[in-house]
């Protein structure tokens, strides 16, 4: 039964992956065997995606919805990572993310506030984007 599911297994590995495990006769084995080398590349993974989060930015001609789908998948990416960032956090790197002539609805944005929710920031964004779409 072991053999089955290890070439089960076996069968979703890439060549490189396959080779660390070749030879290992329980399941369990192989498996604690790719979670170590998934974890080892953890803390790359995580910079990575940290400094793609941080540099994002919207260029000026660029669909707001795209950039939003971007930020959101990193976003994504980085929790599957149990990176945690504050949604407070979140919103407001969103919020710098966007070009510069953006500048006066964020200031309208923040006004009066003392916290911010990224939910809010998506909404408000995407109505002002229709919005200016309209005009």
């Amino acid at each position: 039964m072991w053999d089955m599911v290890n070439s089960t297994i076996q069968l979703y590995l890439a060549d490189n992956t396959l080779r660390e495990v070749i030879g290992l006769e329980y399941p369990a084995e192989v498996w604690a065997k790719l979670e170590i080398g998934c974890k080892s590349k953890y803390v790359i993974n995580r910079l990575f995606l940290k400094k793609q989060l941080c540099s994002l930015e919207l260029e000026e001609r660029a669909q707001l919805e795209a950039h939003l789908d971007e930020f959101n998948w990193i976003s994504i990416e980085l929790s599957t990572l149990d990176v945690k960032i504050k949604e407070e956090n979140e919103a407001l790197l969103l919020l710098a993310s966007l070009y510069v002539s953006y500048d006066h609805f964020v200031t309208t944005l923040l006004f009066g506030k003392d916290t911010l929710r990224h939910a809010e920031v998506i909404a408000t964004l995407l109505l002002n984007e229709s919005q200016r779409e309209l005009q």
